[in-house]
């Protein structure tokens, strides 16, 4: 019996590592005729910015964050901040947060395994029993969307990327948290610009 409990924990600790490794995920999206080396510049959108409802994510913390990491990835790709009005484009973020629920089955049998003859099967006796665990988590995304700033004219998105990915809990340092956020802005901006 010592052991089948011993099997049921590794293969609990197995399943929560392998549901663990999954990952962000990015996706990126441009408009095909907008000519990206002519965009040196960029500035925050006047139209702001969107936060979700949630007052543990709508914070100035988190927009600091926000703000600083996307500005770091586009310095880094070669762009300069810029005047509103001057700048070539305009950045705007959205973020949304939503509930998910995992669940997570684990079967453990023992016992006597049957014999399998030439012809036939015989034999054998067993105990299976399942247990399914529910995890809740919450689930966020983030999209960055650049807009070419076009005077007297609608803007219009250029480019768009995004990135989902479960949001970690618990306590966490500052700079800790401000580096996590740099790398996840420096990974959405991998491919930017387009075809380069």
């Amino acid at each position: 019996m010592k052991q089948s409990a011993r099997a049921l924990v590794v293969l609990i600790a197995l399943a929560v590592l392998i549901a663990g490794c999954t990952g962000p995920r990015y996706t990126t999206d441009y408009a095909p005729n907008a000519d990206f080396t002519k965009y040196k510049t960029f500035a925050w959108s006047p139209l702001g910015n969107n936060l979700p409802d949630n007052s543990m994510y709508n914070n100035s913390l988190v927009d600091q964050r926000l703000v600083d990491a996307i500005e770091y990835a586009l310095k880094g790709k070669g762009l300069t901040m810029a005047n509103p009005a001057q700048a070539d484009l305009h950045v705007v973020y959205h973020v949304a947060v939503e509930r998910m629920t995992s669940y997570t089955t684990v079967n453990s049998y023992y016992g006597y395994s049957p014999y399998w003859g030439g012809y036939g099967a015989w034999g054998g006796w067993g105990m299976g029993t399942g247990t399914t665990y529910q995890n809740n988590y919450d689930e966020g995304t983030l999209v960055v969307d650049l807009l070419e700033n076009v005077p007297g004219d609608q803007e219009r998105i250029v480019w768009r990327g995004s990135v989902t990915d479960t949001i970690k809990q618990g306590e966490r340092d500052p700079m800790r948290a401000r580096e996590d956020y740099r790398r996840g802005a420096e990974d959405l901006f991998l491919e930017f610009p387009p075809g380069q």
